[in-house]
């Protein structure tokens, strides 16, 4: 009879992995508009944001926010994203989106055992732009902050020559428009001091001669003789 009962609680430990394939959450907006967005990109939220008819955008990292004909603003999102993959939209015809979620390197969408709770999928609406930015529906659905404290959090400026390869002033690569030099990182370094924000933070590529890297080891030397 122990034997048994031993077999039995063997049994109910084991965890069956559910497999999702597809989520097949849908967005039907009533009207065309114009829309502020991001091409969906699973990897990367640092892509410059385009004006376009609600109708011309193909697919969209969240937040997608719009305004229709009418005049209505509307935002669609997700809030209380742990442990699941990411949404992107994905267009379908007209106005309306599906739900594209972040694969698995095998396609599949959702690896979990037993059960699991999906984000919540979320869609702003007010008569105004400013509507979006006070209403506190995704506060709300992510739960209460766990930092005991939060005194300590102070607002900091930020300078770097990363933005300048965003928009197009510089580039990446190699060329006459390089964006990571030397020159450029001391011109941020004078900019700090000036600044006297307290808080720097220099990234640097290690690699010498790849396409992008940003200072070699001499160099880094030489700034570091600079007084701070």
């Amino acid at each position: 009879m122990t034997e048994l009962v031993s077999v039995m609680n063997m049994m109910f430990q084991v965890s069956i992995l559910f497999f999702v394939m597809d989520e097949l959450t849908t967005f039907n907006i009533a009207e065309d508009g114009v829309s502020w967005s991001i091409p969906a990109n699973f990897d990367t939220y640092e892509i410059l944001y385009s004006e376009k008819p609600v109708s011309a955008i193909k697919d969209a990292n969240t937040p997608m926010t719009f305004k229709t004909n009418s005049g209505v603003y509307g935002s669609i999102h997700e809030a209380a994203l742990y442990d699941f993959p990411e949404m992107t939209l994905q267009h379908r015809e007209g106005t309306s989106f599906k739900s594209n979620l972040a694969p698995w390197p095998d396609g599949v969408k959702v690896k979990k055992p037993n059960h699991f709770t999906t984000a919540w999928r979320t869609l702003q609406i007010g008569d105004k732009a400013v509507d979006l930015i006070n209403s506190g529906l995704i506060l709300n659905l992510n739960p209460p902050c766990q930092l005991e404290t939060t005194d300590w959090i102070e607002p900091m400026k930020y300078v770097g020559v990363w933005w300048g390869m965003h928009v197009g002033v510089e580039t990446w690569t190699m060329g006459d428009r390089h964006g990571a030099t030397t020159e450029n990182a001391k011109n941020i370094l004078t900019l700090h001091l000036k600044m006297a924000s307290g808080v720097f933070c220099l990234k640097v590529g290690m690699m010498v001669g790849r396409i992008g890297a940003v200072i070699n080891v001499l160099n880094i030397r030489n700034l570091l003789q600079i007084s701070i």
